[in-house]
């Protein structure tokens, strides 16, 4: 458990109550991850929820070697099992391209897909830094939110917003490309 007063500093928890911030703080551990460590991977089960509270995290999309993408909603490519990185074989490296598609900084979530269905990581997440982290149990957090639907809500708006900020950043990516 951490205190709340460390969520309270944070946008993305702004608009919760004492209460709200304390059940959710005894949801949180820290965690500490070095550079080039991935956080998730694209197409995994949504499991966590992370506050970055320092260090740096990009996020990537993977795409075949034919411009596909590496995932759908409800499968991925045979060589993305599962707890492994791209690429899983030798000689397989050309099969898949990483494109950066966000930047996380401190002070700010990664993970959004752990609270919107269908719970799957829509990329992949990796240290660029050495970070240290607050890591929500997802699950622990959908009962939370069953048991507050004003949690619940605000935590969606939280997420809305933090989408639409990396749906910018990969718009100005893709001017750029």
């Amino acid at each position: 458990m951490i205190s709340p007063d460390l969520l309270r500093r944070h946008l993305f928890f702004t608009d919760l109550t004492e209460d709200q911030l304390k059940s959710i703080a005894g949801l949180a551990e820290e965690v500490h991850c070095p550079p080039g460590e991935a956080l998730f991977h694209e197409g995994h089960p949504a499991d966590t929820l992370y506050l970055l509270m320092e260090g740096g995290v990009a996020l990537y999309y993977t795409l075949t070697e034919d411009g596909t993408s590496a995932r759908t909603a409800d499968a991925m490519h045979p060589l993305m099992e599962e707890g492994t990185d791209v690429p899983l074989l030798e000689g397989e490296a050309a099969l898949f391209k990483e494109y950066l598609v966000g930047e996380v900084h401190a002070n700010e979530i990664v993970g959004i897909s752990a609270l919107i269905a269908p719970y799957r990581f829509t990329a992949t997440a990796r240290a660029t830094r050495p970070s240290r982290l607050l890591k929500l149990d997802a699950q622990a957090l959908h009962q939370l939110c069953g048991e507050d639907p004003q949690l619940g809500y605000g935590l969606i708006n939280a997420a809305a917003q933090t989408a639409k900020e990396r749906l910018h950043f990969t718009r100005q990516q893709l001017a750029r490309a």
